[in-house]
């Protein structure tokens, strides 16, 4: 089974079917859309409350499934075999002073082990996405728009932003654990220790782990958010995207 597959029945139950709302507190949201309340998540992390089905209007029904489909679309690009890796507007730098270090050895044929540690910290990303996908299935159906008119008609990748801006917090804290794992299962830490062992990192050598997770995870999440956005446009601009009679009611087409 495909990860769109087996990820886009996730999605389309818990965007189907949300639980009930709160107010919320933090974070602040975006133009055109509600404060919500962090409570626990059913996939692991603490996210806002959905709405009950009574208190999602039309429009940001539509705009959940639209999110829903654009989630799984990025998750479909880089959750496969080489999907970071492969894609440069989604590969992963190394940390820190590395980067510089790799380019300058790259045409003498020296930079191996910097290549190495690069690829699998990359591979550990793309083995993270399937997590990535369940916390992002719980936002999206947990996402709350004051004028979901509003940033239906809106231009750009509006809905993308207030769901990073809201969720992205939540999930970098939630996704570290998992992210730590893959890296290991992927060598990345083994690698890593070859790897200072010759070169400076720009930060102490105890920080290189620290180090390693933050930036994996940071481009992990950069990565799926710019395709997400990405998606979203394609949606908005594509109305054969627009599979469903609602998509179809609320955003023509």
């Amino acid at each position: 089974m495909s990860l769109r597959v087996a990820l886009g029945g996730l999605l389309t139950i818990l965007v189907s079917h949300p639980a009930s709302a709160q107010q919320a507190e933090t974070p602040v949201p975006a133009a055109g859309v509600a404060d919500t309340s962090a409570t626990p998540g059913s996939v692991g992390f603490d996210f806002i409350a959905p709405p009950t089905a009574e208190e999602a209007s039309e429009d940001e029904r539509a705009l959940r499934e639209m999110l829903s489909l654009a989630v799984v679309g990025a998750a479909d690009r880089l959750g496969g075999e080489g999907g970071f890796y492969a894609d440069p507007e989604a590969r992963i730098d190394l940390p820190g002073s590395l980067p510089e270090t790799q380019l300058k050895l790259r045409p003498f044929g020296m930079s191996g082990s910097l290549d190495d540690l690069q690829v699998r910290l990359n591979h550990a990303a793309s083995e993270t996405v399937p997590i990535v996908l369940a916390m992002l299935a719980q936002a999206v159906g947990s996402l709350r728009f004051d004028a979901p008119r509003d940033v239906i008609e809106a231009e750009g990748a509006v809905a993308t932003d207030h769901l990073s801006a809201m969720a992205g917090p939540h999930l970098a804290d939630a996704l570290r654990p998992s992210l730590e794992a893959a890296l290991g299962e992927a060598g990345a830490f083994s690698a890593l220790e070859d790897v200072v062992q010759s070169y400076p990192i720009g930060e102490p050598r105890a920080d290189a782990r620290r180090l390693l997770v933050d930036q994996t995870l940071s481009g992990l999440l950069d990565g799926m958010f710019y395709y997400i956005a990405r998606e979203e446009e394609t949606i908005r601009s594509s109305p054969d995207r627009r599979g469903s009679d609602l998509m179809r009611r609320v955003f023509g087409g």
